[in-house]
């Protein structure tokens, strides 16, 4: 599997736990159709991933000083959803963050919030 297509793989596997979370434990989101037909999510995107990263809704998302932390169990789910997935360093290496010990990888919340929104 090419770099590109894992990214995107790791990418649609964190929006959709990001997603699912939002509407599970915090609200649920209000579609509406603006008068030349475009629709609009409330709350956005943006306000979804800071409430649900900044208020540790997923166990393996830690959130300190302003920056994001990925436990273990980050790999182990990742794993059991893309089969493969390497080490904590090569998935750290592979969206150019931080890996400590080979134990948890760290990124600034402005670095994960840019990785989200590629190809949308």
């Amino acid at each position: 599997m090419r770099e590109s297509e894992l990214r995107e793989l790791i990418r649609e596997f964190l929006v959709r736990e990001i997603n699912e979370t939002y509407v599970n434990y915090i609200e649920k989101l209000t579609i509406i159709i603006d008068e030349k037909g475009n629709i609009i999510v409330k709350p956005d995107f943006e306000e979804r991933v800071r409430r649900v990263v900044q208020g540790e809704w997923i166990p393996y998302i830690l959130w300190k000083e302003g920056k994001v932390i990925f436990t273990r169990s980050f790999k182990e789910k990742l794993t059991k959803a893309i089969e493969y997935i390497g080490e904590m360093k090569d998935i750290a290496k592979l969206l150019g963050w931080e890996c400590k010990e080979n134990k948890v990888i760290i990124t600034s919340y402005e670095s994960l919030l840019e990785f989200l929104r590629e190809e949308r």
